[in-house]
């Protein structure tokens, strides 16, 4: 005998077969006063979705199959909790056991869905669990797509994130690799990373990755920049995003194709990092352990990513830059002063100025040329 949907892993046994095999059939989960809203259910813009003692789905309507890109034949049968984000079926999952055992009380949650081409979408779903006239058991669930909602929300989060992190005047890694994680918690399966342009302006090296493979990202650091050097430094030379959906059959990767292999590494995207000068800083990429295209809602997400890391790496070298400048002017042999143009005080007294003036710097700051 098959074991029930609320056995006490709050898991489905994968195990037993559906209870239904087509979502079509309709009058075996349906109540009499269902079937009367049937249409209503069929062409709503709400998702709806029927699940039977097992935790399999026996019934979807065309908004629910649109909006995942499952069809009614893929959807029939299949475990409800494949189509939640690995991160939330554990919660989906107890909310499902509780309603179970609870029919006829509603329950809520927002969580993440994963469409069938690998896509994430969040949803708010309510839950009620009853039975029909012929004494089976179903539950029923009923929600709404709130992505843009959702994606808003934490598109803020993430800037406000960062924006503190660069305040606080962390290493230009830290950001980048904040960059990558709340990137990383937004998409099914990708992994972020960045490299960033050296010195000599022909190489990449290594900026964030904090869930790619050590071995790999240490591998790569130092890559050239090139007409055909798997997707960053291509993307770097050609100041233009650079879409590998296979790494194992695209020519741009021959190079360095074992690498990304060796750790099941299928698909790359690229995209340049570059500064308000049309100078490129580095490159943001997204990888994936199987072969595939990009969609909107990722393109949204490496747009963030990009702009955010702009303004990190042209602020970081801003600093650097300054830190540099004055290292010269303190060391320099002349002696320099720099004033305040509207209260003629001193802003900045070099070293060879104050050892002949014989004041310090806070001294001087305090003082006009008058003095």
């Amino acid at each position: 005998m098959s074991k029930p949907f609320i056995e006490q892993t709050g898991k489905p046994d994968s195990s037993s077969e559906p209870a239904a095999g087509k979502a079509s059939s309709a009058k075996e989960f349906l109540t009499d006063k269902d079937l009367s809203y049937k249409p209503f259910y069929e062409f709503s813009s709400f998702n709806y979705v029927t699940v039977d003692s097992l935790g399999k789905i026996v019934a979807a309507n065309s908004t629910s199959m649109s909006n995942l890109g499952f069809s009614e034949e893929e959807l029939a049968g299949k475990p409800i909790l494949d189509i939640f984000h690995p991160g939330d079926r554990e919660g989906v999952a107890e909310r499902l056991k509780t309603s179970f055992e609870n029919p006829g009380v509603e329950y809520r949650w927002e969580a993440r869905k994963v469409k069938k081409d690998g896509s994430v979408i969040w949803a708010r779903e309510n839950a009620k669990t009853v039975r029909t006239d012929s004494g089976q058991v179903f539950t029923k669930i009923a929600g709404e797509d709130i992505t843009q909602q959702k994606l808003a929300l934490s598109m803020l989060s993430m800037e406000k994130k960062v924006f503190e992190t660069m305040a606080a005047n962390k290493p230009l890694y830290r950001t980048l690799d904040l960059i990558c994680s709340e990137i990383e918690g937004l998409a099914n399966g990708m992994l972020c990373s960045f490299l960033i342009v050296d010195e000599s302006g022909k190489r990449l090296r290594h900026g964030a990755a904090p869930s790619l493979p050590a071995e790999y990202a240490r591998a790569i650091d130092g890559s050239e920049i090139g007409p055909s050097t798997g997707s960053c430094g291509t993307a770097a030379y050609r100041k233009e995003p650079v879409i590998v959906t296979d790494i194992e059959t695209d020519p741009l990767w021959d190079d360095y194709r074992h690498l990304a292999l060796e750790h099941s590494l299928r698909a790359c995207w690229s995209i340049p990092i570059i500064s308000s000068e049309d100078k490129v800083l580095g490159t943001f990429a997204m990888y994936y352990k199987e072969p595939r295209s990009p969609v909107p809602g990722e393109l949204v997400l490496v747009d963030t990513a990009v702009r955010l890391a702009t303004v990190a790496i042209e602020r970081t070298n801003a600093q650097e830059m300054a830190t540099h400048f004055a290292e010269i002017l303190e060391e320099a042999i002349n002696e320099i002063y720099i004033f305040d143009a509207g209260t003629f005080s001193f802003l900045q007294v070099n070293k060879g100025a104050r050892d002949n003036l014989g004041y310090s710097l806070e001294e001087l700051r305090e003082m006009t040329p008058e003095d």
